[in-house]
């Protein structure tokens, strides 16, 4: 193979993390992009409820109004709370 093939550095694992590749999207948190405090139906407002029995805090409170069953593992929810930290 010539030099600078695609085949050169084989054997070499870079990460794509690790390539420093720019997307041309600006950095953003994750809980911007649908990461660990969003609602998981729909990305615009932060998890504030959970459903019982199973206990998955995973969408906001106008979500969970349409929710009949967890839409993290499919448990059917008896009732849906707003837990407050103390």
């Amino acid at each position: 193979m010539a030099a600078g093939s695609a085949g050169e550095g084989a054997g070499s694992n870079t990460e794509l993390p690790d390539a420093g590749l720019d997307t041309g999207r600006p950095a953003a948190p994750e809980s911007t992009m649908g990461g660990e405090t969003s609602c998981i139906i729909c990305f615009e407002r932060p998890k504030s409820h959970l459903a019982v029995p199973c206990s998955h805090l995973c969408v906001c409170g106008p979500c969970s109004e349409l929710m009949r069953e967890c839409p993290y593992c499919r448990e059917p929810v008896m009732m849906w709370l707003a837990p407050r930290p103390v």
